[in-house]
């Protein structure tokens, strides 16, 4: 298809939306058609670095041979693909793979298609757990677990959206126990099935500390109410550790879940995997034995990909590169924080989830009106508070080949695990060079080149 047709199509029948807003980016403009390791390549057979590490799924980088090696080999001997009936040895393998390599508490594992499927069943286990004798979940003010009915009621960014309220659901502050103490005490603990967090909270770069998850395991086993972690994002390695909540021992949840880069970059896979006891009372008999099944649960090209994805994680040491990673990051940040002092910069995260925030990016009106129509400027309104740092992506994209992406306020530095040493300066030199042409000069390039996609908005 033809650029024009794609956008048409997404106008038509995928989200126009969604087409309206990644039109505001010069690389709407390009047909993205192969990829390899850090980088994309576009139908012209220009070539990008991607820092983007597909937002969490692409730890191994893109089209990891190994992998693809690994699911043709599987699709060319004609494996069987499994009925929830048939007991699958490639199910077999990567459920106990998963065993070894987490905490032993942690033993029973799930396989459903995404993360937010992962956190939906996690819930449903501890909530059926307690037999219905417990109706409350606890959560951050801090969390996202999903877009899903119950993850999304359970997620701060959706608070505003208005899903079906069955789910009876209650806020604490993050990495706050004094705040968990007092809902607790608020909602009592016999009214509680479980407590959700994310260890590292993947949306705000900032993560719980040991005394807070400490303390949160004591209660949890005190009160009876079921600990989940939510690993979605920062799991496999992205923060540094194999999971994030495995820097510190004697905090093992209940339940954990996980997803994105457990399928390699290839296979739609999540996981939740729980203790033993919690599993035997919510679905060891046969009777409930097949509740928290699916149709597509442990399809074979799925597990043998999440195994090998595991396998080069494992053998190729993904923990220790993140680390060195994120060594190089906050060390390459340091030197633009001293050249640019003006702009008050400051770096968050850890291994290979980070954010910039740039300070002091305040758009003066008469500056914006100078260079637009009344008509355009209302247009740039919802747009204003972040313009500065799309005006710096596109002109990354534009000058340096660099696809990047940001939050509101911030540039998301979380690129694929394999990342080296020369592609991270190469980032920083490109960003020092963008900083340096100003914030009022780069503004001016962004308008004047994606105005007629402003026009759209």
């Amino acid at each position: 298809m033809k650029l024009n047709q794609i956008k048409k199509a997404y106008k038509n029948y995928i989200n126009f939306g969604q087409e309206k807003y990644v039109s505001l980016f010069s690389f709407s403009k390009d047909i993205f058609t192969k990829s390899a390791g850090m980088y994309i390549f576009t139908d012209k057979k220009k070539k990008y670095l991607d820092l983007t590490g597909g937002m969490g799924v692409l730890n191994h980088g893109h089209n990891h041979p190994e992998i693809l090696f690994t699911r043709l080999k599987f699709q060319k001997a004609k494996n069987l693909e499994v009925h929830k009936n048939i007991l699958s040895p490639h199910l077999a393998k990567l459920s106990e793979k998963i065993y070894k390599i987490l905490p032993n508490e942690l033993k029973i594992s799930f396989f459903p298609n995404s993360g937010a499927e992962a956190n939906e069943g996690a819930i449903k286990a501890a909530y059926k757990f307690f037999e219905g004798k417990k109706d409350i979940i606890l959560h951050s003010d801090r969390s996202f677990h999903g877009k899903l009915i119950a993850t999304g009621a359970i997620s701060s960014p959706m608070k505003n959206v208005n899903y079906p309220k069955f789910l009876k659901n209650k806020t604490f502050k993050f990495n706050d126990i004094k705040s968990l103490k007092k809902t607790i005490n608020k909602y009592k603990s016999k009214n509680i099935f479980a407590i959700i967090i994310e260890p590292f909270s993947a949306s705000t770069f900032s993560s719980c500390s040991y005394s807070f998850l400490k303390e949160l395991r004591k209660i949890c086993n005190k009160q009876k109410i079921i600990l989940i972690y939510d690993e979605v994002y920062t799991g496999w390695c992205k923060t540094g550790y194999l999971f994030y909540f495995m820097k510190y021992s004697g905090i093992c949840p209940d339940i954990l879940t996980a997803s994105k880069s457990l399928g390699g970059g290839k296979a739609s896979i999540g996981m939740y995997t729980m203790k033993s006891k919690i599993f035997n009372k919510s679905y060891g008999n046969i009777g409930d034995s097949l509740l928290h099944s699916t149709t597509f649960n442990g399809f074979g090209e799925e597990a043998v990909t999440a195994l090998k994805a595991i396998e080069i994680m494992m053998r190729d040491k993904y923990d220790k590169k993140s680390k060195n990673a994120g060594r190089e990051i906050n060390k390459n940040f340091e030197d633009l924080k001293k050249k640019f002092y003006n702009y008050n910069m400051s770096i968050k995260g850890c291994g290979c989830i980070q954010n910039i925030t740039i300070g002091n990016n305040e758009i003066k009106d008469s500056f914006l009106r100078s260079l637009l129509s009344k008509k355009d400027y209302k247009k740039i309104g919802i747009l204003r508070a972040r313009l500065f740092e799309i005006s710096i992506l596109d002109y990354l994209y534009t000058k340096f080949s660099i696809f990047a992406f940001h939050s509101p306020g911030k540039l998301v530095i979380s690129p694929s695990l394999i990342i080296k040493k020369q592609e991270i300066k190469y980032f920083f030199k490109a960003l020092s060079e963008t900083l340096e042409l100003g914030r009022e000069k780069l503004i001016k390039i962004y308008l004047t080149k994606n105005i007629k996609s402003i026009r759209r908005l």
